[in-house]
């Protein structure tokens, strides 16, 4: 069962509310939390299906749950961690609600619930379908995004019915994936309690002719400040390699991609791995060849196709990162 705080169930049987509206909520990492919080706050009865704890740290000895497990809002807590353990599902649900959880749920659990599932996704929909929706705005550079609410589809991810997009949300200059989340958990938690909230109190899945008409106006906007008319584009699974440096690419995409996926790295001759912490980028050293280190100023750079990518620290495999002015002034190339 959902446990919110005294407080807070003080004014839901006040006001006579009750948790009757019963929510199946498949959620892991921490950007799910306000959206538990908000449905806990609209009165759902929450089930949360999460992954199992984990023994981290030196010989084991601590256990990591997930944050939505961490949070404390509910204690009725499901652990599946691979399909097959799906068949631990029991009981009768109003919805099934995904937020950041990673797994596909299959179509027996979204149909087994009175409305289906909803889904909170960290993009306009269609852009940026896929697991990896925030790293994608980035690293495509994209100026402005937002939050779908769609339906689970059964079949694919993100093919759903789009029932409501959250205000446009601008991305800054040099955003990293890190800092967008934490724009757009909110702004996530209030469009899902919101459609949640309409379809308890309407009985009904259907989108009113009224958000039909804000949901195009959304769109419209995001189109005209994205400068594109097809907004379709699938993002790809989050790997060691997404992260590996081209320099053959301009140094605002090699930036772009540090930004996105929170690391670059280049391979030394010998097939170690170098990562470079990345402070921006420059249009410097055009008289250099792609993929070389230089000094300007005192500050160290790596060129690009075009310009170069700054480079305020380095860490060769197997070592601690160390400043790269320094270790550039002592064996006078890193790779």
């Amino acid at each position: 069962m959902t446990v919110c705080s005294p407080v807070r169930l003080r004014r839901l049987f006040s006001s006579g509310h009750t948790a009757r509206f019963r929510v199946l909520f498949f959620g892991t990492s921490s950007f799910a939390v306000p959206s538990l919080e908000a449905l806990c706050a609209a009165g759902c009865d929450l089930t949360l299906v999460t992954r199992s704890p984990k023994r981290t740290g030196r010989g084991n000895k601590q256990l990591k749950v997930s944050a939505t497990e961490e949070s404390g809002i509910v204690k009725d807590v499901v652990y599946i961690d691979k399909p097959s353990e799906f068949v631990k599902l029991r009981g009768v649900y109003d919805l099934i609600v995904a937020v950041s959880y990673g797994m596909f749920i299959p179509p027996q659990i979204i149909d087994s619930s009175r409305f289906g599932g909803l889904n909170a996704h960290p993009s306009i929909l269609p852009r940026h379908q896929g697991t990896s929706p925030i790293q994608y705005t980035i690293l495509n550079r994209d100026p402005v995004t937002g939050v779908s609410v769609q339906t689970l589809d059964p079949h694919e991810f993100d093919k759903g019915q789009v029932l409501k997009y959250s205000d446009l949300v601008s991305v800054a200059d040099r955003e990293s994936s890190v800092s967008l989340a934490e724009k757009l958990v909110q702004p996530a938690a209030t469009v899902l309690s919101e459609t949640v909230v309409g379809i308890e109190r309407t009985n009904s899945l259907t989108v009113s002719a009224e958000q039909e008409s804000e949901n195009e106006r959304i769109l419209g906007e995001y189109k005209l400040r994205m400068q594109l008319t097809d907004i379709s584009s699938k993002t790809k699974k989050v790997t060691a390699e997404s992260a590996k440096a081209d320099f053959s690419k301009p140094a605002e995409h090699l930036d772009a991609q540090y930004r996105a996926f929170g690391k670059l790295w280049g391979a030394k001759q010998d097939g170690s791995r170098v990562l470079l912490e990345v402070e921006g980028c420059d249009t410097l050293g055009e008289e250099h060849a792609p993929g070389t280190f230089f000094v300007d100023e005192g500050n160290v750079y790596i060129k690009a196709g075009v310009g170069s990518v700054k480079v305020a620290r380095i860490k060769p495999e197997g070592k601690p990162f160390v400043d790269a002015q320094n270790l550039y002034a002592k064996i006078g190339s890193l790779w």
